[in-house]
């Protein structure tokens, strides 16, 4: 019983060093950034700072004309038809719509 304490025990504190280790490393050489967030781009844990704040959380929401999901009023791709423009939440979607 003793010895398998300590090997959780000792198994522990390894754990919060390789972490601590890995805050120090990652604060050293950039914030830990991959490659493809420092480009802008969506890396494993989510949309860029830039990318989050360019995103409204308020306004209008439209419904897409061809598979009906609601996305922005800012956001979306507006094409005039008829009395009432058409939203599309997608180029795919708007080129199926017009299909």
């Amino acid at each position: 019983m003793g010895r398998i304490l300590r090997i959780i025990i000792v198994t522990i504190i390894v754990v919060f060093a390789l972490r601590a280790i890995r805050m120090i490393w990652a604060a050293l050489t950039g914030g830990g950034k991959t490659m493809a967030q420092g480009r802008g781009q969506q890396g494993a844990r989510g949309p860029s700072r830039a990318q989050a704040e360019a995103v409204p959380t308020s306004g209008v929401l439209r419904k897409c004309g061809h598979c009906g999901v609601y996305v922005s009023e800012a956001l979306a791709l507006k094409e005039a038809g008829g009395a009432e423009p058409v939203y599309y939440c997608s180029s795919e979607c708007r080129k199926l719509g017009q299909a």
